[in-house]
């Protein structure tokens, strides 16, 4: 067995573990934090513990470390939608605010705005990236919970599972190996999630955990793209894939479900298709 191909199982083992056990046995109200549990667990196997908040902010502001925080946030933030814990009103504020915070601290290094470096970024190029990964990351949460209303069932969950294998494909061959394994991990625990609407039925994605799983996939998109080797283009195809699901639930669409649901789909694998052929031997899956 090749050495890439155990890495691969050992990723969607360790990101399908907190999945089966949670949602396993908690039903669909623990999806959120075993989403961010199985990408916090395949982090930790693979680079190490991620250094505390405040040692981050007054260090290296290592990005991926700091996505690991937001997703931590995310998943606590959902979790506790999911449990109707919290005000209707203030989880979107609460959300809102994670989607804001996400690009900016994973980006640190290149804006310098709070970090002690020379920045890449410089002027109205700082508003311009964060401006719209911040509009990318609102529009998949709210987009996505609105599909989720509109299609109570398994096509939501089962699409964005692919959309997510296929940023892990497509950030390991163009280089990106850290961000790739990460995105495995998230795609197993969304995988194994769904896997329990065989015994634990009926399951859905609620709003806490379409909160979690937005930040964890345009949050690798993004750190891919600015901090790996991921083309634009390829990123841009990877992180829209799953609004195709929204599209299909479109009010001309509403006489046929099915046929919604394989255009859904079908859009879905084509976008992220693209991205893979794109990144095909770019950076050698190192």
């Amino acid at each position: 067995m090749s050495d890439s191909l155990i890495v691969a199982v050992e990723t969607g083992l360790l990101g399908a573990a907190p999945a089966l056990a949670l949602v396993g046995i908690g039903g669909r109200r623990f999806v959120a934090p075993a989403l961010a549990l199985g990408v916090g667990v395949v982090f930790v196997v693979f680079k190490g513990w991620p250094e505390l908040p405040h040692r981050l902010w007054v260090g290296n502001n290592d990005g991926m470390a700091w996505l690991c925080w937001a997703l931590v946030v995310a998943g606590l933030i959902g979790w506790l939608q999911d449990l109707r814990w919290l005000p209707h009103g203030f989880f979107a504020l609460l959300g809102f605010l994670t989607c804001c915070a996400l690009p900016v601290f994973v980006s640190a290094r290149l804006h310098g705005l709070f970090a002690d470096v020379s920045p890449r970024w410089t002027g109205w190029t700082v508003g311009g990236h964060l401006g719209l990964a911040i509009a990318l990351l609102v529009g998949a949460w709210v987009f996505m919970a609105r599909a989720g209303e509109r299609r109570q069932g398994l096509l939501l969950p089962i699409v964005w599972t692919l959309c997510l294998t296929a940023v892990s494909v497509a950030l390991l061959h163009s280089g990106s190996a850290l961000q790739g394994q990460l995105a495995g991990g998230l795609a197993a625990a969304l995988g194994m999630a769904t896997t329990t609407a065989i015994w634990r039925r009926p399951f859905a994605l609620g709003e806490g955990a379409v909160l979690a799983l937005a930040a964890g996939h345009i949050g690798l998109v993004f750190a891919g793209h600015h901090l790996g080797e991921l083309e634009r283009w390829p990123a841009l195809a990877l992180a829209l894939a799953p609004a195709t699901v929204w599209l299909g639930g479109a009010r001309e669409l509403s006489r046929w479900p099915r046929l919604g649901g394989f255009l859904a789909a079908l859009l879905a694998l084509a976008a992220s298709g693209y991205a893979v052929w794109a990144t095909w031997g770019a950076g050698g899956g190192s």
